[in-house]
This record gives C-alpha cells, sequence and structure tokens, in this order.
C-alpha cells in the first residue's frame, strides 16, 4: 500500500538529517526545538519533486492537513504553495491558512522568498502586506515586512511603505529587526528617498540603531554615509 505524502515527507526527512547541521540550525533559532537538520536547497528539491510526484488534489489536501511534527515539514510546505501550479486567489487561501504556522523568522523570510508571484501580480499581494500588517501576532507582521523586503523596494513603488515603518507595532524583537532590515535594503536600492525618511520618521530608539548598524553593513555604504547616518537622530 503506498504511504501518503506526510508519512513520505516524515520518512525522507529523517533519512537526509544530518546531527551537525541541526545543531547549528538550532543555534540560529532560540526556543524552537523541532528541528532535524536538513538542509534548505534540498528541502526546496524536495518540494518541487513533490509536485512532479503527486496529483494537484493530493498535494493541496496535503498543504491544508495539520499537524507538522519537524520545522522541515513547514519549510516544505511553503516551498511547495511557492511552486504549485494554481490560480492566483487559490495561493492566497493556500498563503493565509500557511502563516499560521509560521513560528520563528526562518520559516517567515524562507516562506515569503518562495512566493515570486508576487512579482507578476504586485497590487493583489501589496493587498496582502496591508492586511497582514495590521495582525496582532509578531510573525503575521513580520510576514507583511518581509515581503515588502522581497518585492517592493527594488524600486520603491509603494510610497506608503514609510508609513508603514512608522506605524507597525514593533515591540516585538523580530518585527522591529525586519523593518530595519527592510529600511536597509530601501537605502541599498533607493538611497535618497531613504535618507529623506530617516530625517523624518517615527522609529523607535531600538529600531532605527539597527537600521543605522544594517546600512552600515551594506558593502557600498562608506565611512562618511555611516557618519551621516548617526548624526540625523541627534
Amino acid at each position: 500500500m503506498e504511504i501518503g505524502i506526510k508519512e513520505q515527507v516524515r520518512n525522507w526527512l529523517l533519512e537526509e538529517a544530518e546531527p551537525s547541521y541541526q545543531s547549528f540550525a538550532l543555534s540560529l533559532l532560540p526556543n524552537v526545538d523541532n528541528v532535524i537538520g536538513v538542509r534548505i536547497p534540498k528541502l526546496r528539491k524536495k518540494a518541487k519533486q513533490l509536485l512532479k510526484q503527486w496529483e494537484k488534489k493530493d498535494i493541496i489536501s496535503y498543504l491544508y492537513e495539520r499537524g507538522e511534527l519537524y520545522f522541515e515539514e513547514v519549510m516544505i510546505k511553503g516551498f511547495v504553495i511557492g511552486e504549485i501550479k494554481v490560480t492566483t486567489d487559490e495561493r492566497i487561501c493556500l498563503i493565509k491558512q500557511h502563516i499560521e504556522r509560521i513560528s520563528n523568522w526562518s520559516l517567515c523570510d524562507s516562506f515569503c522568498s518562495s512566493l515570486k508571484e508576487a512579482k507578476k501580480e504586485k497590487q493583489i499581494y501589496w493587498g496582502l502586506v496591508q492586511e497582514y500588517i495590521k495582525k496582532e501576532k509578531e510573525y503575521e507582521r513580520r510576514f507583511a515586512i518581509v515581503m515588502i523586503v522581497n518585492y517592493f523596494v527594488n524600486p520603491i513603488d509603494k510610497k506608503e511603505i514609510w508609513d508603514i515603518f512608522d506605524k507597525v507595532k514593533k515591540e516585538e524583537y523580530y518585527v522591529s529587526m525586519a523593518v530595519a532590515w527592510a529600511i536597509s535594503i530601501c537605502y541599498k536600492h533607493n538611497k535618497e528617498q531613504t535618507i529623506a525618511y530617516l530625517k523624518n520618521n517615527k522609529l523607535d530608539n531600538r529600531t532605527y540603531q539597527k537600521v543605522i548598524q544594517k546600512i552600515g553593513e551594506l558593502t557600498r555604504t562608506t565611512k562618511e554615509e555611516k557618519i551621516m547616518l548617526r548624526k540625523l537622530k541627534d
């Protein structure tokens, strides 16, 4: 009797797990204890294999099924959602139910980077950003910010992003850090707009200081620029 997708994935994960990589991955993910140590490129490849091997209806049933044991199971599902051939409306439904599974920055950021359809359907995905930026849960709001990083800052085609950075609830660490990251990427691609924003922003001090740090880490930021940016907060 053929085993189902869930069982197949779990068996494969256990075979591919690397204890040394597990230790490394766990060191990057505070308060996460269900990582078994399968590298992300392998997870992406497995997601594509599942789409070739199984009928679409079986894949969709798998995606909606709950009860994941391992971090890597959730990540595979996110990659499948990005790759599966469905309508945009169907994908948005899959995205919304998957966001509920996201419990750390790695699952969030990897999922966002897989949603390549956002490049073509910007208005629809911008609506998704606007919906999730107002949510109460930490990783729902981080999802919205990371989608901005991936699809709306090169170039900046939504002037509202500056208002979003100011107004989004940033008490949680991983939302604050996502905002800082997003602004640093804005600086990379849109220096003048970003400097204008930093001269007149409503960021809290923690987020602002992280912005300056992250811009300083960009390879093309000069010493003079770093000094200028630090002075903006004074």
